[in-house]
């Protein structure tokens, strides 16, 4: 254990897991499976690079393994600074960020080259946290998905059990069920930013479109 490399796979496909876990009810898990392939891929061929130009191994993948926590932390920091101002300057701009993220990525370059001497320990210390970043996201999403029915009823199966059925004719239309839940209702607008809507709302539905008044 101490010697295999193992946390710079894992930790290419860890963050990937955990927003595939948080997104459970939104999406399959088969859509990671080509975010994961490129990741791993991108990462191995980092690793290469980088143990040729060290000639070790174990700093190359250590070397990988903080780059990749840089590179997936940093959209989740942009993220919660962007409403943070301090003196009237907004914290979230990547032109602050982007400088921050090289100096710390030159730091980990200068301690992976000078201070992590023992490369079996710290190698050892990175495949347990990054087993445990895989392993967490990756039992929630083998049990959310062990709850699921086993079947995946088609909409005629739907249908016949909740007693539906189409009377005419021809072919049934399409049905496209839109939800715009950020646009701004007529009320609203009209109220709030004296904008009225009308026309538009009339031309949708000279256009065959069905709206619910709000």
């Amino acid at each position: 254990m101490s010697r295999a490399v193992l946390h710079s796979p894992l930790m290419a496909i860890a963050p990937i897991l955990v927003l595939l876990a948080a997104n459970l009810s939104q999406a399959k898990p088969n859509v990671a499976l080509r975010s994961i392939l490129v990741s791993l891929a991108l990462a191995m061929l980092l690793w290469g690079a980088l143990g040729l130009l060290f000639k070790d191994w174990q700093q190359a993948a250590i070397l990988v393994t903080l780059s990749l926590v840089l590179f997936y932390a940093y959209g989740h920091v942009y993220q919660e600074l962007r409403p943070v101002s301090f003196s009237g300057i907004t914290l979230g701009r990547h032109r602050y960020l982007v400088p921050i993220w090289i100096v710390l990525l030159l730091v980990a370059v200068w301690l992976t080259r000078t201070r992590f001497k023992d490369t079996a320990r710290v190698t050892q210390i990175l495949n347990i946290s990054a087993a445990a970043a895989v392993a967490i996201p990756l039992w929630q999403i083998i049990s959310f998905e062990s709850q699921l029915p086993f079947d995946d009823p088609s909409s005629a199966d739907v249908a016949a059990r909740m007693g539906l059925s189409w009377q005419g004719s021809e072919v049934p239309p399409d049905i496209y069920y839109i939800v715009l839940d950020a646009y701004t209702g007529e009320d609203t607008l009209r109220k709030t930013f004296g904008f009225v809507n009308r026309p538009f709302l009339e031309q949708l539905s000279e256009l065959g479109f069905y709206f619910v008044e709000c």
